[in-house]
């Protein structure tokens, strides 16, 4: 695993691999910016190539991996999809209001606020 010529991980590498990676990234994910614990990290690679990319928070990774397959089965450019997203998502607004704004929120927020039940303990007679 040492080379910079390598040219696949076996299995038993990538653990060593991905920690070496991170370590190099400063435990920076390069998709949201926030710091990946080790336990939250996966080595992504790129699927058509099988070429080892960085290393991502496995939620980033999750999506990415989504969007590239969504894509892929598509025929669809992911490059040019993501660009028109971000531009999509910088696009000005409506000034209309989606009717079930808020009420997810009010719902989670309320299940939040209550409470947790206390368990019923059940005793058993001896027999």
């Amino acid at each position: 695993m040492g080379t910079s010529c390598m040219a696949s991980l076996k299995a038993s590498e990538i653990k060593a691999y991905r920690e070496k990676q991170l370590e190099a990234q400063a435990f920076i994910c390069p998709l949201c910016y926030r710091s990946i614990l080790p336990s939250e990290a996966a080595l992504d690679h790129c699927h058509s190539t099988g070429k080892v990319r960085r290393v991502l928070h496995r939620w980033c990774n999750s999506v990415l991996g989504r969007v590239e397959n969504w894509a892929t089965r598509s025929g669809i450019n992911k490059i040019e999809f993501l660009k028109s997203t971000v531009a999509y998502l910088e696009a000005p607004q409506t000034i209309v209001t989606h009717p079930s704004h808020g009420k997810k929120r009010r719902k989670a927020n309320g299940k939040a606020k209550r409470k947790p039940r206390s368990k019923k303990v059940v005793h058993r007679r001896n027999r």
